[in-house]
C-alpha cells in the first residue's frame, strides 16, 4: 500500500537510519544520494512490483495514485508479465480539473516559482539530511489541519469525553488515527515541484501528455490485464469526487466501467461483499473519533459485475481492508 506523503526512498537510494532517545526512528536521504523526483517515483513503483513477485495487488492512497497509474501503464505497454492483477486508486488526483477544490485552485492560481519560494526550504546544518531542499513535513501538516481546524478540535474534545466515560476503545481508535495522520515527512523539492507542475497545473496525465524521463509517453490505454478500482470520498476537501474516477476514462483498454455506486453505512454496522457466485464475507466497521470523509464512491473497470456493500469506517485502513477483498476476487485473471 502506498500512502500520501509517504514517499518510499529506502531501497531506491542510500539512506541513513538512527533511533532517537524517545525511541522514534529517523530515516533520512543524504544529499550525496542525488535527487528524487516524480520519474524516480514511477521507477520505484515498477521495482517494488517486481520485487514482490507474482499475484500483486496495488493500493494507492491519494498522491501515489499518479505514479502508480503511470508505472502500471509503462509495464502494460512493455508487456511486463509482472504487472499487478488489480490496481486500487483511492482519492488520487488523476484529473484535478474535475470539481476543483481549494487546494487545486491554489495550485493553478500561482506560478511554480511561488511554491518554490514559499514552501521549499533547506534542511539546516546539524540536522539529518542537511542542506537538502525539501517541502517540510511540518508545513504539510499545517496545511492539512488548516483545511478543517474545527473538525480536528471536535475530534480531540471527543477524545476527552471518551476518556472521562472510560471508553478506551474509542480513545484508542483516535490515537491510532492521529498517529497515522501526524506521520508526515519532508518531501524532496524536485518531487514536490514536479508534482505541482505536472499533476495540478498542466494536468499532463489527464490530457495524455505525461512522459517518463521526458522520452516515453504514459499511455494508460495500454492497460488490459490489470483490473482498476477507484474510490472517492463524498466530503474529501483535497481530492473531489470525479478526480480519481477519471482514471477509467483513461484506461480505455479495459472493459467498460461496470457502474458507479455510493455506499453510506454508519460506523458499527455490518456489511458484506457478495459476488455473482453468492459467496460473501462480512465486515464490521469500528467507531472512531476521527473525522468522516463521507460516503465512498466506488467504480470498477476490468472486473465482472458484483453486488457489493462496504462498511464505511472513519479511517482509511478499514476501508482499504474491504476494498482489498473486492480487488482480490474481481481480478480478470482469477476469473
Amino acid at each position: 500500500m502506498l500512502r500520501c506523503c509517504g514517499t518510499p526512498w529506502r531501497g531506491c537510494f542510500p539512506t541513513t537510519t538512527s533511533t532517537s532517545p524517545t525511541g522514534s526512528t529517523h530515516v533520512w536521504f543524504p544529499l550525496s544520494a542525488g535527487q528524487f523526483d516524480l520519474d524516480d517515483y514511477v521507477d520505484l513503483m515498477v521495482r517494488f512490483i517486481h520485487a514482490i513477485g507474482s499475484d500483486v495487488h496495488v493500493i494507492a492512497v491519494c498522491q501515489p495514485s499518479v505514479p502508480v497509474l503511470a508505472a502500471v501503464s509503462l509495464m502494460a505497454e512493455a508487456g511486463d508479465l509482472a504487472a499487478p492483477l488489480t490496481m486500487t486508486l483511492m482519492a488520487g488526483p488523476i484529473d484535478t480539473r474535475v470539481n476543483p477544490t481549494p487546494v487545486d485552485r491554489v495550485a493553478t492560481s500561482r506560478p511554480l516559482r511561488w511554491f518554490e519560494l514559499a514552501a521549499v526550504h533547506q534542511v539546516p546544518e546539524g540536522e539529518p539530511g542537511r542542506l537538502r531542499r525539501v517541502y517540510p513535513g511540518f508545513l504539510q501538516l499545517t496545511a492539512f489541519v488548516s483545511l478543517n481546524p474545527a473538525r480536528h478540535a471536535d475530534a480531540h474534545r471527543q477524545l476527552y469525553r471518551d476518556l472521562l466515560a472510560g471508553d478506551e476503545e474509542s480513545a484508542e481508535a483516535h490515537r491510532r488515527f492521529y498517529d497515522d495522520y501526524l506521520a508526515v515527512m519532508d518531501v524532496p523539492a524536485e518531487y514536490y515541484l514536479q508534482t505541482i507542475a505536472s499533476v495540478f497545473q498542466r494536468h499532463d496525465l489527464a490530457r495524455g501528455e505525461m512522459t517518463w524521463r521526458g522520452q516515453q509517453r504514459i499511455r494508460p490505454e495500454t492497460i488490459r490485464r490489470t483490473a482498476l478500482l477507484t474510490v472517492e470520498a463524498e466530503k474529501d476537501d483535497i481530492t473531489a469526487v470525479g478526480q480519481t474516477a477519471a482514471a477509467h476514462a483513461l484506461c480505455t483498454g479495459l472493459p467498460p466501467n461496470e457502474g458507479s455506486s455510493t455506499f453510506n453505512l454508519a460506523p458499527g454496522t455490518t456489511a458484506s461483499s457478495v459476488d455473482e457466485g453468492g459467496a460473501g464475507r462480512s465486515l464490521r466497521a469500528s467507531p472512531s473519533s476521527s473525522a468522516s470523509t463521507g460516503s465512498p464512491r466506488v467504480s470498477y473497470s476490468g472486473a465482472r459485475r458484483s453486488r457489493s456493500a462496504l462498511a464505511m469506517t472513519e479511517t482509511e485502513l478499514k476501508l482499504i481492508a474491504a476494498l482489498a477483498i473486492i480487488g482480490l476476487r474481481s481480478s480478470p485473471r482469477n476469473g
